[in-house]
This record gives structure tokens, C-alpha cells and sequence, in this order.
């Protein structure tokens, strides 16, 4: 077995774990988005956290190192692959957003959700938009739609700039239809 080959297959399971994380990530923060009491917004985030620490950041980790050895093994000259240059790309924002900004967020929203459950602290009806940040709700629903296109750019390997183009555009859509699926105002409370 050569090198190559375990790089490859070392990348395999960061994507899995990368992606695995990503997933529960975004079902808890989900939960959290629509969650109507303190209890289980704080539930949601602990678990979002958790899911980021033991799934996601090993797998971004991997990624990265089995990554830039299959670049330098193989040989590419990333210039001339444009889906080398979106991989990357994408791959170090959802990194750098999901272990530094997603991170200090999600752990910022547990602090105040926390704090909610003092027993002299009285919830707003809507009490997750005292605790979750616009930008906490941006980029929530964000993070499996740039996965998908990295993964795409990865199997696929498109040499045009246009098919990455109108794959990044399904992408954005995606997006759009999961960020009106998770609309809080939608959201009705329990009888």
C-alpha cells in the first residue's frame, strides 16, 4: 500500500467525521432554534458544543493534515485545478468559522441561556432571541450546504469554473430553503 493511498483513505474519515459533526451540529442547533424554555436551548447548545469538540474539530484537523499532503504528493499546482482552489477555499472559512467564530458563539449563547435559568431572571415568550444572535442563526444553516459543495468539488473534480458556479448557486439555494425551514417566527408554541 502506498502513501498515497493511506492519505487518501485518512482524508476519507476526516470528511466523516467532519461531516458527522456538521450534521448533529446542525440538528441540535436546530432544536436550539426552536426550542420554547431555557431548559432545552441550554440543552441543545451544550450538545452542539459537545458535538463540535469531539466530532467536528478532529475532523477538520485530519482534513487539513491528509489534505495538503494528498496537494503536495500528488503533485497538483492548485491554480491549475480550479476545484483544488474552491475546496481549499471553502474548506479553510467553514474551518476557521466553525472552530473560532462558531465556537466563541455557540459557547456565548450557553452562557446566556444558562443565565436564563436563574430562578430570579423571568424569559421573554421568545426567549431564544434574547440568547441566539442573528449571526448565530446565519451561519447555522450555512454549514451543510459549503459542505456539500466542498464534498462535490472533491468527487467530482469539475475543471470549469462555471459548473463550480452553478454548483456554489444550488449551494446558496440550499441555504435559502433550510434558513426559511428554521424561520423562528414561523414556529408556533405548544397548546
Amino acid at each position: 500500500m502506498d502513501l498515497f493511498t493511506l492519505l487518501k483513505f485518512g482524508h476519507l474519515v476526516g470528511v466523516i467525521l467532519f461531516g458527522a459533526g456538521l450534521l448533529a451540529t446542525f440538528v441540535v442547533e436546530r432544536q436550539a432554534l426552536m426550542a420554547l424554555d431555557a431548559t432545552r436551548l441550554t440543552e441543545a447548545l451544550r450538545y452542539a458544543l459537545r458535538f463540535n469538540t469531539v466530532l467536528t474539530l478532529p475532523g477538520a484537523g485530519v482534513i487539513a493534515v491528509t489534505g495538503t499532503s494528498l496537494i503536495i504528493v500528488a503533485g497538483y499546482w492548485v491554480p491549475d485545478h480550479p476545484w483544488i482552489a474552491v475546496m481549499a477555499g471553502l474548506f479553510l472559512v467553514q474551518a476557521g468559522e466553525i472552530t473560532a467564530l462558531g465556537r466563541v458563539r455557540t459557547r456565548r449563547a450557553w452562557s446566556r441561556a444558562r443565565a436564563a435559568l436563574a430562578p430570579d431572571i423571568t424569559l421573554a415568550k421568545d426567549g431564544r432571541t434574547q440568547v441566539l444572535s442573528p449571526g448565530f442563526r446565519a451561519t447555522h444553516v450555512l454549514n451543510l450546504p459549503v459542505f456539500g459543495l466542498i464534498v462535490f468539488c472533491g468527487a467530482v473534480r469539475p475543471e470549469s469554473w462555471l459548473v463550480l458556479l452553478a454548483a456554489g448557486s444550488m449551494a446558496l439555494g440550499v441555504a435559502a430553503a433550510l434558513t426559511r425551514s428554521v424561520d423562528p417566527s414561523r414556529q408556533t408554541s405548544p397548546a
